[in-house]
């Protein structure tokens, strides 16, 4: 979330273990409309990396109306440091403009 992200500048670590406790998120959707529809505008992959955290996202049309959408994300629990704190700041606004994409169909 950008919570995360909130603040303008940063004096001290974000302590990022006291935000995760999963070591990879893989999330996989299926996304089917109805017979006779197509999706239109489907959103171009993304990857992003920020030292030790990874996050990747896919989009596999399976057939005219059935969109597999695939998400991987790899956070590492170590402290993010305010000298790294802009860096950061950009990965996370990338990874959650492209979460917010939108799918077409018609």
């Amino acid at each position: 979330t950008s919570d995360i992200i909130s603040e303008e500048d940063r004096n001290y670590p974000i302590e990022y273990l006291n935000y995760e406790n999963v070591d990879v998120y893989v999330t996989t959707y299926d996304i089917i409309i109805e017979e006779g529809q197509a999706f239109s505008e489907i959103p171009e992959d993304a990857f992003f990396s920020f030292k030790d955290h990874s996050y990747s996202i896919t989009y596999k049309k399976v057939k005219p109306n059935h969109l597999k959408v695939e998400v991987n994300s790899t956070p590492s629990i170590s402290n993010i440091n305010p000298e790294d704190y802009e860096a950061f700041k950009t990965y996370v606004k990338n990874v959650l403009e492209v979460e917010s994409a939108f799918i077409g169909y018609k």
